[in-house]
C-alpha cells in the first residue's frame, strides 16, 4: 500500500508537476497550458494498454467534457474583463 502511495505521489505529483514547470519558464503559460489537453489523452492511454481499463461511451463523454472545460479554460476573454466597470 504505502509503494502504490509513493509511485503515485513521485510519479503523478512531483515529476508531472517538474514538467509542467518545465514548460512554463520554456514555453510560456499559455502554451504551457495545453498541457491540460494532452495529460488526460496521455493518462487514459496508459489506463487502457497496460491497466486494461474498459472505455466506453461514458468514459469519452467524460474526457470530451473534461478536454471542452480546458479549452473553455484556455480561451481568450472577449468583452469587459475581470476588474473594469462596465459603462
Amino acid at each position: 500500500m504505502l509503494v502504490c502511495l509513493g509511485v503515485m505521489v513521485i510519479g503523478g505529483s512531483l515529476i508531472a508537476f517538474s514538467i509542467f514547470l518545465w514548460l512554463v519558464r520554456d514555453w510560456g503559460a499559455f502554451r504551457a497550458g495545453l498541457y491540460a489537453f494532452v495529460s488526460p489523452v496521455i493518462a487514459v492511454t496508459i489506463g487502457i494498454l497496460y491497466a486494461h481499463e474498459p472505455f466506453g461511451w461514458a468514459e469519452a463523454s467524460g474526457m470530451g467534457i473534461m478536454l471542452a472545460a480546458a479549452a473553455l479554460a484556455l480561451a481568450e476573454q472577449s468583452g469587459v474583463q475581470v476588474g473594469q466597470a462596465a459603462s
